[in-house]
C-alpha cells in the first residue's frame, strides 16, 4: 500500500516537470526555426519526441522546409557565359544609321537590339555601336566576292584596251606611230544620294555605258559599292594600265 502511494506521488510530480521541458524545446524549435537554423531545430524536436513520446508533423514540415531553402541558398548556380556575337564600330563624322545598315547589310530593328539607346538618342561622332557579327561575315564575303568581280572586269577592260591600241611601226622605227587618246578606268564609291544618271554626269558618260562596264548595276546600286567608269576626265583614282 505504502509502495503504490508513493508511486502515485512521485508519478504526479514528474509529469508537470516532463510537460515544461516539452513546452520549452518546443519553443527552443520555433526559435531556431525563425533564425534559420535548422540543426538546432532538428535536435530539439529530437528531444522533444522523447519526451513526449509524440510527433508533430508540422513541425517536420518546418524543418524540412529550412533545410531545403538552405540548400536552395547554399548552392552554386552556374550561369553561362554567354559569347559575343557583336563586334564595336566606332561611328566617324558623317555617318548615319543608313550607312550602317547599308555598310554591314543590317537592319534597323538588328542595330536597335544591340544599342536600345539609339532609338532616343541616334549616332554621335566617335560613339562606340554594336553590330553583330553574322552581318561582319557576310560583309567580308560579300566583300572579297565584289573584288574578284572588280578584278575579272579590270583585266577585261585592259584586254579591250590592248586591242585598239594602234601596232608599233617595227619596220621604220623612225617614223613615229601617232598615239591617239585612250580613256583611263577608274574607281568610283557610290556615295549617298547618288545615282547611275549622276555619276554619268560627274564623268562625263552614259548611264548605259556604266552597266556595260558594271552589269550587275543594271538591277540599282547601293552605297559603298565600287564602280568601274570609263572617262577621259576624272580626279577619282586611275587604274594603272
Amino acid at each position: 500500500m505504502f509502495i503504490f502511494v508513493a508511486f502515485i506521488l512521485c508519478g504526479t510530480a514528474v509529469y508537470p516537470q516532463t510537460n515544461d521541458t516539452a513546452n520549452q524545446t518546443m519553443q527552443t524549435i520555433n526559435e531556431a526555426l525563425s533564425q534559420g537554423d535548422c540543426d538546432r531545430a532538428q535536435r530539439a524536436y529530437n528531444v522533444w519526441k522523447v519526451l513526449t513520446e509524440k510527433t508533430n508533423n508540422s513541425v517536420v514540415s518546418r524543418i524540412e522546409e529550412c533545410k531545403s531553402k538552405k540548400l536552395t541558398e547554399g548552392a552554386i548556380q552556374l550561369i553561362p557565359i554567354k559569347k559575343e556575337d557583336f563586334i564595336v564600330h566606332k561611328v566617324n563624322k558623317k555617318e548615319t544609321l543608313f550607312s550602317l545598315t547599308q555598310k554591314y547589310n543590317i537592319t534597323y530593328d538588328e542595330l536597335y537590339e544591340l544599342n536600345p539607346l539609339l532609338k532616343e538618342g541616334g549616332l554621335r561622332m566617335n560613339m562606340e555601336v554594336k553590330i553583330p557579327k553574322k552581318s561582319v561575315s557576310a560583309q567580308s564575303n560579300a566583300t572579297s566576292s565584289t573584288n574578284s568581280s572588280i578584278e575579272s572586269r579590270i583585266a577585261e577592260c585592259k584586254d579591250k584596251k590592248k586591242l585598239n591600241q594602234e601596232p608599233v611601226n617595227d619596220e621604220y622605227p623612225e617614223l613615229k606611230v601617232e598615239k591617239k587618246n585612250t580613256p583611263k578606268f577608274i574607281f568610283h564609291e557610290i556615295k549617298e544620294e547618288e545615282t547611275l544618271y549622276s555619276i554619268s554626269r560627274k564623268y562625263g558618260t552614259t548611264r548605259e555605258e556604266i552597266i556595260r562596264l558594271n552589269p550587275d548595276a543594271k538591277n540599282g546600286i547601293k552605297v559603298g559599292r565600287i564602280l568601274i567608269i570609263l572617262s577621259e576626265t576624272s580626279n577619282a583614282d586611275i587604274l594603272d594600265e
